[in-house]
């Protein structure tokens, strides 16, 4: 076994043994578009969705001067894969932006989330 599927597995283990502090959270990949020249049409595809396990670990409230709230959240990698090709994130029947991405070490990503209040 290498290191890689061990790390993963555990990993696995530790989302399952936070019990009710992993929620789901369901990720939508961008929708591609497409310009067909001859027919002057655009093509668009719908976005994947894919559901996956997160851990919540900070949330803040919005300032006087800024109107948005911010949330980190940790994430398994290999259940995404890349993070840039997805569009929004529902937890519960909130929906959020990606924000600035504060961690990827190839098997765990913390990034922060944002949406307006």
């Amino acid at each position: 076994m290498s290191y890689s599927s061990l790390i993963n597995s555990n990993l696995n283990k530790a989302f399952n043994l936070v019990k009710d502090l992993a929620v789901d959270a369901t990720f939508t990949k961008r929708s591609d578009k497409s310009f067909n020249f001859a027919t002057r049409t655009v093509k668009s595809s719908s976005g994947e969705t894919i559901t996956t396990k997160i851990i919540v670990l900070d949330s803040k409230k919005p300032s006087k001067d800024r109107n948005t709230v911010t949330q980190q959240i940790m994430l398994k990698t290999a259940e995404l894969g890349d993070l840039s090709l997805y569009d929004s994130i529902m937890i519960g029947t909130t929906s959020w932006k990606l924000g600035k991405f504060i961690r990827d070490d190839g098997f765990i990503n913390i990034v922060e989330l944002e949406r307006e209040n």
